[in-house]
C-alpha cells in the first residue's frame, strides 16, 4: 500500500512468485474518504463484478463408475471470466423437477488463466440417487459475490450402491434426540413440525449400536434437511465424536435463505474403534429447521 496525501493506492502480489498483478488497473482510494462515492463500495464492485459464463456449445457429461460403491462421475469445460470462476454450483434435480441437493466446488480464480485447466471433473456419491430414477444435473458458474451466470445441464440414468443398511429414519425428528450444545442441554423445541434454532451448537443423536466397528471401518450417512435461515451468516453440518472432539468430514456450508429439501452425504472412515459420531448443526443465526430423513450405511473396504 503507498499512501499519499490526497489517496491510497493498493497493489496486488502473487504470493507464489511475487510478481506484480498487471491485468487490471491498480487499486485507488481518494482521500479524505467519503462512504457516499467510494469507488470500491460493495454495491458498486457486486454490479461491475464479471459474472463467468460457460462458451455457447458447452456440454456436460456424467457417467456412473465404481470405488466400489458407485458413484456418478460429471464433467465440463471451464467457464470463462477475467477473475475466473470462485464457485462451481453443483445441483441435482429428480425426475419431477424437485432440487434434491447442492454441491459447491470452488472453481479456478485463484491461478493465472493460463494455469487453469481446460476440463473439470466432480464425482457425486450415489448417496445422492435411487436407482432406476432419472436426475437433471445442472452446473452454473458463480462469481465472488454469489452472481451466478448461465448454466449447462445433463440427464442420468442413476446407478445406486447401497452399503449395508445399519439404520434408517423415515421420522427423525420423532426417533432421534436434538439437543442443544455440544454435551448435555436441554431438547431444542418444535413448533409447526420445525426446529426453533438459535444461533450455537444443535446436535441429533443417532443409535450408538449404528457405529459399532473398529477403526477404519467405512461408513454412508445420509441426511434430508429442510432449513430456514433469514440472516447472513449460514449454519455449517459436520458429523462429530463428543470424546475426544474429532471431526469425521469437512464442515459443509449450507444455503442461505429458504433452502427448501436438500439431501446431505457423507462418506467417511471411522477414526477410533470407541467412536460415536452424531450430526452437529452449529454457527450461523437464529432460525428453523425440519429433518425429514436419515439413513446410516456401512460400506465396503476400498479396493486395493
Amino acid at each position: 500500500m503507498e499512501v499519499y496525501a490526497d489517496r491510497l493506492v493498493v497493489r496486488r502480489f502473487d504470493v507464489r512468485d511475487g510478481r506484480e498483478y498487471t491485468d487490471a488497473p491498480v487499486w485507488t482510494i481518494p482521500l479524505p474518504f467519503n462512504p457516499a462515492t467510494a469507488p470500491y463500495r460493495r454495491d458498486r464492485t457486486v454490479r461491475a463484478e464479471p459474472v463467468p459464463q460457460f462458451a455457447a456449445g458447452a456440454k456436460l457429461s456424467a457417467e456412473v463408475k465404481g470405488d466400489p460403491c458407485e458413484r456418478l462421475e460429471i464433467s465440463f469445460p471451464k467457464a470463462e471470466g477475467p477473475h475466473g470462476v470462485y464457485i462451481y454450483r453443483l445441483e441435482i434435480e429428480d425426475d419431477k423437477g424437485c432440487k434434491l441437493a447442492r454441491q459447491d466446488e470452488f472453481g479456478q480464480f485463484w491461478l493465472p488463466s493460463h494455469e487453469r485447466q481446460p476440463m473439470l471433473t466432480y464425482s457425486l456419491s450415489s448417496g445422492y440417487f435411487d436407482a432406476g430414477r432419472t436426475y437433471r444435473i445442472v452446473v452454473t458458474p458463480v462469481n465472488c459475490f454469489g452472481v451466478g451466470g448461465r448454466p449447462i445441464s445433463a440427464e442420468v440414468k442413476a446407478v445406486r450402491s447401497d452399503g449395508a443398511l445399519l439404520w434408517e429414519s423415515v421420522d427423525p425428528m420423532k426417533e432421534c434426540r436434538f439437543m442443544a450444545g455440544l454435551s448435555g442441554g436441554k431438547p431444542v423445541p418444535v413448533k409447526d413440525g420445525w426446529y426453533q434454532m438459535s444461533g450455537g451448537n444443535h446436535r441429533m443423536e443417532m443409535p450408538p449400536e449404528v457405529w459399532k466397528g473398529k477403526a477404519g471401518t467405512r461408513f454412508r450417512f445420509i441426511v434430508d434437511l429442510e432449513m430456514e435461515q433469514p440472516g447472513t451468516r449460514t449454519w455449517t453440518i459436520v458429523l462429530r465424536n463428543p470424546n475426544p472432539l474429532k471431526n469425521a468430514n469437512a464442515r459443509i456450508a449450507t444455503p442461505r435463505g429458504k433452502s427448501g429439501k436438500q439431501r446431505y452425504v457423507i462418506e467417511f472412515a471411522k477414526q477410533g474403534n470407541d467412536f460415536r459420531y452424531y450430526l452437529l448443526i452449529r454457527e450461523g443465526e437464529a432460525g428453523r429447521l425440519r429433518i425429514n430423513y436419515a439413513r446410516m450405511e456401512r460400506l465396503p473396504e476400498k479396493a486395493q
